[in-house]
């Protein structure tokens, strides 16, 4: 089964989140969060402060708390973190983005015909939870994109040891994310968001 506890703050802003401004929400809302739940495992007082360090395939984590887990992920107007009780990956993207099919020749070989052999309307929907799930895998692994994406199935996660999470689409309908959790679910199927994890979210004001 996956992951307990697990959890997803989000935010959507009035227009595109420049990468700094999405950056120092998502630490403010890290540092928050670990800053509450220090205090339930640890003896000693939290750190004053925090500082940031990345894993070698460019991963970040809290230096005086490494094993906290978070994975934060940023686009076009959305930012957002999850949250959970061990290894987790997020991954958003805007639904209704251009896409470029071709690249889906760069998936295994299950994942192309998932995507290529739909109807026409339906291929970039299919390409986009295939993409989205796969940086959500990859985070979830702590490793980048250099993993090689024909490399693995995400059609497949009980092969991958993992269940994926759809977050609901936002206040605005748009949005497509995945959250990578470790266990596999039953049937190997994706599983709601009430099923496992809850989500918050906040509006940035214009």
């Amino acid at each position: 089964m996956p992951s307990s506890g697990a959890h997803v703050q989000l935010a959507l802003a009035p227009a595109r989140l420049g990468r700094r401004e999405a950056s120092a929400l998502a630490r403010d809302w890290v540092e928050a969060r670990a800053r509450s739940a220090w205090d339930g495992v640890r003896a000693e007082p939290a750190p004053a402060s925090w500082a940031w360090a990345r894993t070698g395939p460019g991963k970040p984590f809290l230096a005086e708390w490494p094993e906290f887990d978070f994975s934060i992920s940023h686009c076009g107007p959305y930012v957002g973190v999850a949250f959970a009780d061990a290894a987790c990956g997020l991954d958003l993207e805007v639904a209704g983005r251009s896409v470029d099919l071709s690249v889906a020749r760069r998936f295994a070989a299950v994942e192309r015909d998932y995507i290529l052999t739909a109807p026409p309307a339906l291929a970039p929907e299919r390409f986009l939870e295939v993409w989205v799930k796969k940086e959500a895998y990859l985070k979830w692994l702590g490793q980048g994109l250099g993993a090689g994406l024909g490399s693995f199935s995400v059609l497949d996660p009980g092969r991958l040891g993992v269940t994926f999470a759809r977050l609901a689409p936002g206040p605005r309908g748009d949005l497509v994310g995945w959250v990578c959790l470790g266990g596999a679910g039953p049937n190997d199927s994706d599983l709601e968001p009430a099923e496992t994890l809850s989500q918050d979210w906040i509006t940035i004001p214009g």
